[in-house]
């Protein structure tokens, strides 16, 4: 609900009524909504509106807004000051508007107010007596401000400030000041007093110097029409007893005020079974339940979030849960007690490793008398056990305890090296010239290996050189256990050589069936250029360098070559008959073919050594006339041919020709 007092009583007809009744509706309500149910942990922020002056809450907070965290009901008084009626509040007109039993303060030795009961209108303390403090007025915060600054009176009841006011009947008015120490020694004791009747309780200030109090109290007019304010000091000591005044005010205020009820659900129920006493080394189970909708359990120690536990704790052990239900609400925390029975230790011959076909003694004891010993359930009994096992075993013994009937166990891992084989891996033939890996293997780890004939203690790889070919032996030993050993043979196998022929000239188009031989007579000719056989028949047409090596049973030696040129003069042919009658066949004589040929003579000769024709380039053409150009007779002709081929081979060619017309 929210309730506003209104000021004044309209059948007054006050002016100021009015004004005041009208100005309260100008601010805000307050209104904290239905009453709430909130989950528990959860937290609710009442507000009332900014704008009020005042607030006083149920819980005794002065602020705007309060955070909720218990259930209860909550209410807020704001307050709003209208108009202040004081004259003069800020005592920025001087020593004017108000009365004093004080005296204004004339100089001493002190300064201004040395006297007590004195005062001054000032804007520091320290500028009216040197032993005030200095700091400034609480209306502006500035040097330019004013405040009205006592030095104590002595004399009981004395009235340090009053003023007569006019009020409007039946109205609330607050009464305010805010006061300061300006001497941190006795300070001050004021109380309100109203029309010869004080007004709240007396106000003690702070014994803090410049720092700035509010001191209010509220009043209601009743049927008056004017109010005698007056700002009493109780303090009567000379020592201290001195402070300052600011900002006096006394206005109508509205009131304004609403409640509501917060309520939060109730804590869960948490039960707990289980526990009691086990022996060590035994597990037991915790059952936490509640009736609550979607628990969260938590168990301590271990922070564990579930209903049941189970727990195998060394010693005796308090376990507490508590509960969280759906609306976060926590139950109360139970604790349960497992109380937890010794059970026997027993010391056993530690794990350890033994060779194949070895023994080994067992031996166990117990910190506390027990009725006996069980070894690998009842294969044997006693403290002491010979064994010799086959392979690796876990051998396990348990003993009771005579006064409690707790059973303690304890185990012994007995790990057999196994009888120990070792084996060489690597390629037993080598090339000569390289060398090969060998590697040695085991059933063992950590085994290490001795080689020889090469004296070496390595790991399990070694390198034979073909130096060292021949028997290679390697022992393997791992640990104390007996070493086995291995062999392999190792050859070399020589290297070969390839010979092939001398570099040869041949015609383009021609097969040639080159010789090439190995110093070994089992190694395998390898043609470069992928002919297959040791000596293949190969059609030549152009220039060919041929490639060849010989393989050994992978063993190859160098490869080798030698050049095939092809001869630009296999093309020297020429006619040994032409016809130059013009009829377009055979009609010169001239090369048949003159390509790879790069500079020629030729010279022809008629049967008596007469020059008649010649020619220095290859495409020459001689249609059967001298130098003159006159036909020659039919006959036999002899001609001589000087070539160079481009590759820079020479040729010499000569024959006779037969002129037919």
């Amino acid at each position: 609900m929210n309730t506003i007092k209104l000021l004044g009583v309209m059948g007054l007809s006050s002016m100021l009524s009015l004004v005041s009744m009208g100005q309260c509706e100008n601010y805000p309500d307050i209104n904290f909504g239905n009453d709430t149910l909130l989950n528990c942990g959860e937290t609710l922020q009442l507000s009332a509106p900014s704008t009020y002056d005042n607030y006083l809450w149920s819980n005794g907070s002065t602020q705007s807004s309060i955070v909720v965290s218990q259930a209860g009901t909550y209410s807020c008084q704001g307050m709003v000051m209208l108009q202040n009626v004081v004259t003069n509040g800020d005592f920025s007109q001087g020593n004017t508007g108000f009365t004093s039993d004080y005296v204004q303060g004339t100089g001493g030795t002190w300064g201004q107010l040395s006297s007590p009961g004195t005062y001054a209108i000032s804007s520091n303390p320290s500028l009216t007596h040197t032993n005030f403090v200095s700091c400034n007025d609480h209306t502006v915060q500035t040097s330019a401000g004013s405040m009205f600054i006592v030095n104590g009176s002595s004399s009981s009841n004395a009235e340090v400030w009053g003023q007569t006011v006019p009020v409007t009947p039946n109205t609330d008015y607050q009464f305010s000041v805010w006061a300061t120490s300006v001497v941190s020694d006795n300070p001050g004791i004021l109380r309100f007093v109203i029309n010869g009747q004080q007004v709240g309780n007396q106000l003690t200030l702070s014994s803090s110097t410049c720092s700035w109090q509010q001191f209010f109290v509220t009043w209601n007019s009743g049927a008056q029409t004017s109010a005698q304010l007056s700002i009493i000091n109780q303090n009567i000591l000379d020592a201290g007893n001195d402070f300052a005044l600011d900002d006096i005010s006394f206005a109508p205020i509205c009131t304004f005020t609403d409640n509501i009820t917060v309520s939060y659900p109730p804590n869960p129920t948490i039960s707990v079974t289980g526990g009691g006493t086990i022996c060590e080394g035994e597990t037991t189970t915790l059952t936490a339940s509640t009736p609550a909708q979607n628990p969260v359990f938590n168990w301590m120690p271990g922070n564990i979030d579930q209903a049941q536990l189970d727990v195998s704790p060394t010693s005796t052990t308090v376990y507490s849960v508590n509960v969280t239900d759906e609306n976060n609400c926590v139950s109360s925390t139970v604790q349960t007690v497992v109380t937890v029975r010794p059970a026997p230790q027993l010391t056993l011959t530690p794990d350890t490793s033994i060779c194949f076909g070895s023994t080994i003694d067992l031996i166990v004891s117990s910190d506390i008398v027990v009725n006996g010993y069980d070894w690998n359930s009842g294969a044997h009994t006693g403290t002491q056990w010979t064994i010799s096992p086959a392979d690796t075993t876990l051998y396990t013994v348990t003993a009771t305890s005579t006064s409690n009937g707790c059973v303690g166990s304890a185990e012994v891992l007995v790990s057999v090296i196994p009888e120990l084989s070792v084996e060489i891996f690597g390629d037993s033939v080598f090339c000569e010239g390289s060398s090969v890996d060998l590697t040695a293997t085991s059933n063992a780890l950590g085994t290490q290996f001795y080689w020889e004939p090469m004296n070496n203690l390595s790991g399990g790889t070694i390198t034979v050189s073909d130096t060292d070919a021949g028997w290679v032996y390697v022992t393997g030993q791992a640990g104390h256990c007996p070493a086995a050993q291995d062999s392999i043979f190792t050859e070399v196998i020589p290297q070969p050589d390839v010979f092939v022929p001398e570099d040869m000239v041949v015609c383009p188009g021609e097969t040639i069936s080159p010789v090439v031989t190995s110093s070994h007579p089992a190694a395998e000719i390898i043609w470069a250029i992928g002919v297959e056989g040791g000596n293949p028949q190969i059609k030549i047409q152009d220039n060919t360098m041929l490639l060849v090596y010989a393989d050994l049973f992978g063993c190859v030696s160098e490869v080798d070559s030698f050049y095939v040129s092809v001869s630009g003069v296999c093309g020297l042919d020429v006619p040994n008959v032409f016809t130059p009658n013009k009829d377009g066949a055979n009609d010169a004589f001239r090369l048949i073919t003159y390509e790879g040929i790069e500079e020629l003579e030729v010279t022809i000769f008629n049967r008596w050594g007469n020059t008649v024709f010649q020619a220095d380039h290859p495409d020459f053409l001689w249609d059967g006339t001298d130098a003159g150009g006159r036909e020659l007779i039919n006959g036999t002709y002899f001609y001589k041919i000087v070539a160079r081929s481009s590759s820079g081979e020479e040729f010499d060619k000569h024959g006779f020709v037969q002129l037919v017309r």
